[in-house]
């Protein structure tokens, strides 16, 4: 089986969406959170790969490492003194944004190596929302047919004199 960006997000996207009951909606990142775009339902998540570093490896195969971008938000919270008691608690949505993390962290299926979280920041939106992306990076090999060629030396004949 070969791994590629479409068969990581929607593993990623269906992870989360059956284990973080407390996320309302799960989808790739197509500009959700935009000013003209509409906001989804709250919380949510929205996946995306911004980009993709090669290296080269043997025989015509690629080593491929993957930023995956799990952007969540959620309505700012009502404050601390509001008389709003189920939406008083700022602290929860960090908590969410854990458990997340906590799913996240070391899954890996098929062929794509385990994530392992790199970055998390506060992303700054015009909407009303809290907002926070965070960063979990894979790998996984890409082989091509090179036509038969092993990329190998057969022989060296050394001529001292």
């Amino acid at each position: 089986m070969m791994t590629n960006m479409k068969e990581i997000l929607k593993s990623v996207q269906e992870l989360l969406v059956q284990k973080i009951p407390g996320l309302n909606y799960v989808e790739k990142n197509q500009g959700q959170l935009e000013e003209d775009m509409p906001v989804s339902k709250l919380p949510c998540a929205l996946i995306d790969i911004e980009e993709i570093n090669y290296t080269q490896q043997a025989a015509g195969r690629q080593m491929a490492e993957v930023p995956i971008v799990i952007t969540v938000a959620q309505a700012r919270p009502v404050p601390a003194w509001s008389s709003d008691e189920e939406n008083a608690d700022p602290y929860l949505f960090a908590e969410l944004l854990e458990d997340i993390h906590n799913v996240l962290q070391r899954y890996g299926e098929g062929d794509f190596s385990p994530l392992c979280r790199t970055s998390m920041q506060k992303v700054r939106v015009e909407k009303p929302l809290e907002c926070y992306s965070m960063t979990h990076q894979t790998t996984f090999h890409i082989g091509y047919d090179n036509g038969g060629y092993s990329g190998q030396v057969g022989g060296i004949n050394l001529n001292v004199k």
